[in-house]
């Protein structure tokens, strides 16, 4: 008897040192990812401009993106048609999801040096602020192609099983995959640089040409350069409408906490700003129109940034032709007169201050003095 209570004993005692055991490594596990929750920042999403939604890893309930909501790896966030988004990394790294664009987080390591993602559907245009060293990598991939950087300004796009890469800036290494496996083609790989762009379709052929006129003419492309001659240490801004191209629609990434980005305010008018009326008049007379033609002169192709405070009384710049006719800009129910709200810094480029706009979010429209209108729906969003 005495016999059988002491193995009873044993067990009993094996079994309390089995559990506790188990209990300690438990413990020391959920620390682990505790820690690891804590050294690896997630990425930060915000919508520009409705709507965009997440679906994370863990849910297949489809949530509404305001700003700043976390995005970790395995989250999938989508547009809508008339939908932008801004994917914001620790790094200072931002991602712009333009139009119908689907794009899952994959990787996100808590160094900031390895982030790739997957591009369903759609556009985007990254902007990497961080110079990768060797073994790092920033990385978008599709259905038939990857696109590795170590620091540029790119737009990529996959529609109708074709990867389209505009390169702005430095350069991207462009790998073909095989649509079906995933499996990069390595010995098809091409290096795509500045001012050149690249196509690639489910066969994995890769058609590499310069820049065209009218790709000099798109969108992201007249903002990114404008950015780069400009003195000012903004981002590059993505614009607010584009139709065809994969491009961008926003600005770039603060580091971790993001606010609504702000172009630099100048507290007076650029040196070389021009008169409106005496511009308008040598403008008008260089393209042959009088006051009674109307003409095409007048576009708005974008808005620099896309969300704005009101009270941080910054600067909006907006990005067209035939500006030195404009004499009216209306936002909301705010009317800007161009002999005293706005700036018409040349023919191609305005800026006026975020404290003269209502609060919410509307279509810009301007007007000039040949008779034209022009309007960009649902362009910018004010805050307080």
């Amino acid at each position: 008897m005495k016999i059988n209570l002491y193995i009873v004993a044993v067990a009993v005692g094996v079994a309390v040192t089995v559990v506790a055991v188990a209990a300690f490594f438990l413990l020391q596990g959920k620390g682990a990812v505790t820690e690891s929750t804590i050294t690896s920042p997630p990425a930060l999403a915000t919508t520009l401009a409705p709507d965009m939604t997440l679906i994370t890893a863990s849910s297949s309930q489809p949530q509404t993106v305001g700003s700043s909501t976390p995005i970790y790896v395995g989250d999938t966030l989508t547009t809508s048609h008339i939908g932008r988004g801004l994917l914001q990394m620790a790094n200072g790294t931002a991602t712009l999801l333009d139009y119908d664009t689907k794009l899952t987080l994959e990787e996100n390591d808590s160094n900031g040096t390895h982030i790739s993602s997957f591009l369903g559907t759609g556009a985007a245009w990254a902007r990497v602020e961080k110079v990768f060293s060797k073994g790092e990598y920033y990385k978008i991939e599709t259905q038939n192609a990857v696109a590795v950087v170590r620091g540029t300004s790119f737009g990529i796009s996959y529609k109708g099983g074709i990867t389209a890469l505009h390169v702005a800036t430095g350069t991207v290494n462009l790998i073909p995959a095989d649509p079906s496996t995933g499996e990069p083609l390595e010995d098809k790989k091409v290096l795509v640089s500045g001012e050149n762009k690249a196509t690639v379709d489910d066969s994995g052929l890769v058609s590499v040409s310069p820049f065209t006129a009218a790709d000099r003419k798109a969108p992201w492309y007249l903002y990114n350069i404008s950015e780069v001659n400009v003195q000012t240490s903004a981002p590059a801004p993505v614009p607010v409408a584009s139709q065809t191209t994969p491009l961008p629609a926003s600005q770039t990434a603060p580091e971790t906490e993001p606010a609504p980005l702000e172009a630099p305010a100048p507290t007076t008018p650029p040196a070389n700003a021009v008169s409106a009326e005496n511009a308008c008049a040598s403008f008008s007379e260089s393209r042959g129109y009088t006051d009674s033609q109307t003409g095409n002169s007048l576009k708005l192709i974008s808005v620099f940034p896309l969300s704005v405070s009101q009270s941080g009384q910054n600067t909006v710049t907006l990005t067209g032709e035939g500006f030195m006719c404009a004499t009216t800009i209306t936002i909301g129910e705010k009317s800007l007169s161009g002999e005293s709200d706005f700036v018409v810094v040349s023919n191609s480029s305005v800026t006026f201050s975020s404290g003269l706009l209502p609060i919410g979010t509307f279509d810009i429209v301007i007007n000039d003095s040949l008779g034209n209108t022009v309007t960009l729906l649902q362009a910018i969003t004010i805050t307080r």
